[in-house]
């Protein structure tokens, strides 16, 4: 298990800059690693209001017949009075930071509905876990 790491995440240039803390374990690779904050990093982009901290999880537990499921969690705090969380297990890393980035996404929904704002992440092939989404 590698150590937690801090450090600064940008979410957006008009709101004050989130801590993230990430925990990685396993032998989960940079790419699957810097895919994941810049989904998060997206995430944060997206919300209704100020992302104060995150908290990422990814995970691999590799298996004797050689595959690799791969686990992906994180949880928000938006404007320091909301949680946000969702964790996912899949196939590979990616496609668990695919799934919990539409879950992320569903669980936005009703708090832009109630700011009056829209996602500004394209939703379509993050959900079907298919196609890199577009961050």
């Amino acid at each position: 298990m590698s150590p937690p790491a801090s450090d600064d995440m940008s979410t957006g240039a008009d709101r004050p800059e989130a801590t993230i803390t990430q925990v990685v374990e396993g032998p989960v690779t940079t790419a699957d690693h810097m895919y994941a904050i810049d989904a998060i990093r997206s995430i944060c982009r997206a919300a209704p209001g100020a992302v104060r901290r995150v908290r990422v999880g990814l995970s691999v537990q590799p298996q004797p017949t050689g595959e690799t499921p791969g686990t992906a969690e994180c949880s928000l705090l938006i404007d320091g009075t909301r949680i946000l969380c969702a964790g996912v297990a899949a196939s590979t890393v990616r496609e668990a930071v695919n799934a919990l980035v539409a879950r992320l996404l569903r669980r936005l929904e009703p708090l832009m509905a109630a700011s009056g704002s829209r996602l500004r992440v394209a939703r379509d092939s993050t959900a079907a876990g298919t196609v890199d989404p577009p961050w």
